[in-house]
């Protein structure tokens, strides 16, 4: 997805983005560390939302054309914002009331290992709930499965 960035979706990103994390996504976003440091100095009165809301159209005003939505998305995966890029892509496209970018995360834990597992979706959040279930219902129904075929094993060892 490499539609044009907005005003709004910049917005968006400052009022949501951690100011621990905003130089950190400037950098990602390809915007000079001297150019970053020029944008904190200037607006090192205006509070953290003005300084990475700035800096975000710094990028947009110096990348031009290549500044997207998918290299703006990209950036707040890399640096750990996966959640904020998924309600970025649900707000970019324009999903009707109800319906959201839902991720759905399993996790599985046995005595041995940890399976994780994150897919992502667009639906309502019941829709989720009941793949998350779906899912786990089949791993415990896999598992069941393979220590049966542990135990046949084990069986013809030992007899």
């Amino acid at each position: 997805m490499d539609n044009v960035v907005t005003k709004e979706n910049l917005d968006y990103v400052a009022d949501n983005i951690s100011p621990r994390q905003s130089r950190r996504l400037l950098r990602e976003l390809g915007l000079e560390e001297a150019t970053i440091d020029q944008v904190f100095y200037d607006y090192a009165t205006e509070g953290s939302f003005e300084k990475i809301r700035q800096g975000l159209r710094k990028c947009k005003e110096t990348k031009g054309s290549a500044f997207t939505f998918g290299r703006l998305e990209n950036a707040l995966r890399n640096i750990g914002y996966v959640d904020l890029a998924e309600k970025l892509k649900a707000e970019m496209l324009d999903l009707p009331p109800g319906e959201n970018k839902v991720l759905v995360k399993v996790t599985v834990k046995s005595e041995v290992t940890t399976f994780e597992m994150t897919t992502s979706f667009i639906g309502s959040e019941e829709d989720a709930k009941s793949i998350q279930s779906d899912i786990q219902k089949k791993l415990r129904k896999m598992r069941k499965e393979k220590r049966r075929g542990l135990n046949k094993i084990l069986d013809k060892i030992l007899k």
